[in-house]
């Protein structure tokens, strides 16, 4: 015969659930972004064998900044509309607080 070990179940009195709402930011453009024509950095060779890499890096170092600006509190990034290399920066303010 197996030995069955019983876990014990505490049942945890119910309470009602309510929706919270949070205050939505507000989200607006700020620009968009063709990762092909950031140079931070002089890549060379780089650049031609790996670009999608040095997109990558560049659009981190273009967000990174962005950020450090203090334009707003945080950034989205969205792909612009049949690009692979295009992308809208949106910046997002907490409510109240959006930068004109």
């Amino acid at each position: 015969m197996r030995s069955a070990s019983l876990a014990r179940v505490m049942l945890m009195p119910t309470r009602e659930v309510r929706p919270t709402t949070m205050p939505t930011r507000t989200r607006r453009l700020i620009a968009t972004v063709d990762t092909r024509e950031l140079n931070t950095v002089r890549w060379g060779p780089m650049r031609e064998m790996f670009p999608r890499f040095v997109e990558e890096l560049e659009l981190g170092r273009y967000l990174k900044r962005l950020l450090a600006s203090r334009q707003c509190s945080a950034v989205e990034i969205a792909p612009h509309a049949g690009s692979s290399h295009v992308f809208d920066a949106f910046g997002m303010d907490e409510p109240g607080t959006a930068n004109q």
